[in-house]
């Protein structure tokens, strides 16, 4: 049980580290609008991420295989929003330092907002479940086990991106960037209409091959 149990740690961890919108908002949270705002950002992401184990572990797995209209359905949202925020920051692409303020001035708790929707309507969140962690729900799995299932994928997540906040949000590391604002907003917005495009081909796509 504690090899399986590491396993599940390492898919999660895997998960929470690979390159996405997830990380583009928390780490643009963490520069922008502080330490506060970057650490709401994780747990809120962190929150997402535990409903979308939650629906795993309760079945979802077995839903969108009967019902494939459902994930149609998430990623047509989850792309809207994937590129309202891109667009969002690409507007904002050409702020400098002096500027920032009124962004570093806004309330820590839109990191929270943004984080929890970014994991909520990422329907690469529910995709990445479904297809790594699903195999570690078991049809009669004891209620114990499945409680483990859920808590360990939002712990994961959060000390992860906990981890990448305190690190962005050092003197000299926070510096270099903001002195790269310009293109780190760019490039930020870019990632996030990318993954919204590639959201959108892919319901598309699915709906066409129906």
């Amino acid at each position: 049980m504690l090899l399986i149990w590491l396993s599940l740690v390492l898919v999660c961890l895997l998960g929470a580290m690979s390159p996405g919108p997830s990380f583009v908002v928390v780490a643009r949270n963490a520069l922008y609008r502080g330490k506060r705002a970057g650490l709401l950002a994780a747990w809120a992401h962190a929150t997402g991420i535990c409903f979308w184990a939650l629906l795993t572990v309760t079945g979802l797995s077995m839903l969108i295989r009967t019902v494939p209209a459902l994930l149609v359905t998430i990623s047509i949202v989850g792309g809207a929003y994937l590129g309202w925020l891109g667009v969002k920051t690409l507007m904002h692409s050409s702020i400098i330092l002096d500027e920032m303020k009124g962004i570093q001035n806004e309330s820590p708790w839109r990191g929270a907002w943004e984080g929890g929707m970014i994991a909520f309507l990422n329907p690469k969140t529910g995709l990445f479940f479904l297809a790594l962690f699903s195999p570690f729900v078991k049809p009669h799995a004891e209620t114990a086990w499945q409680c483990v299932m859920v808590i360990t994928p939002f712990f994961t997540d959060g000390l992860w991106f906990s981890f990448v906040t305190f690190v962005l949000v050092r003197p000299k590391v926070l510096a270099a960037l903001r002195a790269k604002s310009i293109w780190v907003n760019r490039l930020s917005g870019a990632v996030l209409l990318t993954f919204a495009a590639l959201v959108w081909w892919h319901a598309i796509s699915s709906v066409v091959n129906v």
